[in-house]
C-alpha cells in the first residue's frame, strides 16, 4: 500500500494484461500518469467478516489471496476460497456476497 500511495494506479490501457493462451506476460517499464494516488490506507482487523464489510461500505479493499485454483475460473461469483493457504496475489475486493 505504501508503494501505491507512492506510484499511484494506471489506467488498465496504460498497463494492459498481456498473459494468456499459455502465454507469459510482458512487464512494461514506461512512465504513466497515475489515474488515483490514494491519500493514505486504514488495516482492517484480520479475520473480521464484520470489520471487511464495514470497510467496504465506503472503498474498495485490497485483500491477500491464494489464486491457486483460480486457473479455471471463467465467470461469475467465485467462491472456492481456502483461507491462510498460501497467499500469492493481492486483488482488490469491491463487493461481498451475503450468505
Amino acid at each position: 500500500m505504501n508503494y501505491v500511495k507512492v506510484k499511484g494506479i494506471d489506467l488498465e490501457a496504460d498497463y494492459p494484461y498481456t498473459a494468456g493462451s499459455g502465454m507469459a506476460g510482458q512487464c512494461e517499464d514506461s512512465e504513466h500518469t497515475p489515474a488515483f494516488t490514494p491519500s493514505g490506507y486504514t488495516m482492517v482487523l484480520a479475520n473480521s467478516e464484520s470489520e471487511l464489510q464495514k470497510a467496504l461500505t465506503t472503498q474498495p479493499v485490497s485483500i491477500c489471496v491464494d489464486a491457486s485454483s483460480w486457473f479455471s475460473y471463467s465467470s461469475g461469483v467465485f467462491n472456492s476460497c481456502q483461507p491462510n493457504v498460501g497467499l500469492d496475489h493481492a486483488v482488490l475486493l469491491v463487493g461481498i456476497v451475503d450468505g
